[in-house]
């Protein structure tokens, strides 16, 4: 592999430093070091037992019951339930306690790092360039950000992100729609946004691809149809929860009291009032200087600044199949988000970001495929990956620090 520009060192060296401390970082910092929140297990074990409900013993050994939802004395988790039913097995085997979850997390990680490979090298790169490109992914996105904490929500992340990336792996290969659906389901049944994103996607891209307008709608049902199932099923559980399929708990869950509270009890989870606040998180907000150290702040931290390579996307050409869908999923995904009272919380970048994530990379591989991978984007992304890894250790030891 060339050497960069200027940094008189051979690529393949750039690529394995970067994925060697990423690894280190994530077996470190994935231990519990500070958080206790282990809901995904706790609910597995709730599943064991035939219950819906989070045990209130294992709250009481976490940090806090936030983001948990109280009905008639019991304690439910609204995220989707997929990422416990994962879990299941290993929680009969071990128990919901210890690292399971973390355990989980690190190897949805290494999945999803093996995956975006994967797509790159569906998408007709080489190795190498396709090594540079999973860096890019990896380490110069937000995912970086859900990959490296131990958090029931980031976990909740991965698996979606994973399950979007397999989605795209299919449509690159043999491109079965039952499948595809399947996969999308399995991201509205762990992040309801995620689905529908990816819902998005695939309605458009299969609605304006070459053939019959009929051929077209019956792959459409046929795509359609495992998604629809899944609703049903998670229509069922809200149902037999709080007694509505159209009720997930999450318009009156546990909030510390300000901030996020307030403002949702004076005007609702959604309302243009937060769309200014919520784009200064989500693509302008620049680190905070702390002791004149760069520290991103946990409430928001621009995601242009994490994922420049990314800013490619914008040499898209109308002609590129991919730009239409990719475009209809990022327009769902903003207006769903810009609107939403909460921009992601204690997070480093904008996590909920990751549920559109992988319909931007898969639209950068098709602008790198037509102009090729030169030496300023391998330099952007190693710059960019380096970078990201110093702030994850940096925001760690601010969170160690100001726990609140």
């Amino acid at each position: 592999m060339r050497r960069l520009k200027g940094m008189g060192i051979p690529g393949t060296l750039v690529i394995a430093a970067l994925f060697m401390c990423g690894f280190a970082s994530l077996l470190t910092l994935t231990q519990d070091y500070r958080y206790g929140d282990r809901q995904y297990a706790w609910l597995a074990d709730s599943f064991l037992h035939g219950r819906m409900d989070i045990d209130p013993v294992f709250l009481e050994s976490g940090t806090t019951a936030i983001d948990t939802v109280v009905r008639d004395g019991k304690y439910y988790w609204p995220l989707g339930p997929l990422p416990a039913v994962l879990l299941m097995p290993l929680a009969a085997l071990f128990g919901p306690e210890g690292q399971l979850q973390a355990a989980a997390q690190v190897s949805a990680v290494i999945l999803a790092w093996i995956a975006a490979y994967a797509l790159v090298r569906k998408s007709g790169f080489g190795g190498a360039d396709a090594a540079w490109l999973t860096v890019a992914f990896a380490f110069g996105t937000m995912f970086i950000g859900v990959a490296m904490y131990p958090l029931p929500w980031y976990l909740a992340n991965v698996i979606a992100v994973l399950a979007s990336l397999a989605a795209l792996i299919e449509s690159r290969g043999r491109n079965r729609p039952e499948l595809i659906g399947i996969l999308i389901a399995a991201a509205f049944a762990t992040r309801l946004t995620a689905g529908a994103v990816g819902a998005a996607y695939f309605f458009v891209r299969e609605l304006l691809a070459a053939g019959p307008f009929r051929a077209r709608l019956v792959r459409i049902a046929r795509f359609a149809s495992p998604v629809a199932l899944a609703l049903i099923a998670l229509g069922w559980y809200d149902a037999a929860r709080f007694g509505s399929p159209f009720d997930n708990g999450y318009r009156d869950s546990l909030l510390n009291p300000g901030g996020l509270a307030v403002d949702r009890e004076r005007h609702g989870i959604f309302s243009l009032t937060y769309v200014g606040r919520n784009v200064r998180q989500y693509f302008l907000a620049p680190p905070r200087i702390i002791d004149g150290f760069p520290v991103p702040d946990k409430h928001g931290y621009s995601a242009v600044l994490m994922a420049p390579a990314f800013l490619w996307i914008f040499a898209a050409k109308r002609r590129m199949p991919d730009l239409v869908p990719v475009a209809a999923a990022t327009a769902l995904a903003l207006a769903i988000f810009m609107p939403f009272y909460s921009g992601g919380a204690s997070q480093f970048g904008p996590r909920y970001l990751n549920d559109v994530l992988p319909y931007w990379f898969i639209l950068l591989l098709a602008v790198f495929r037509e102009r090729g991978l030169g030496r300023a984007p391998k330099a952007v992304i190693a710059l960019s990956a380096a970078a990201n890894l110093a702030l994850v250790g940096l925001y760690a030891v601010f969170n160690l620090m100001n726990p609140s």
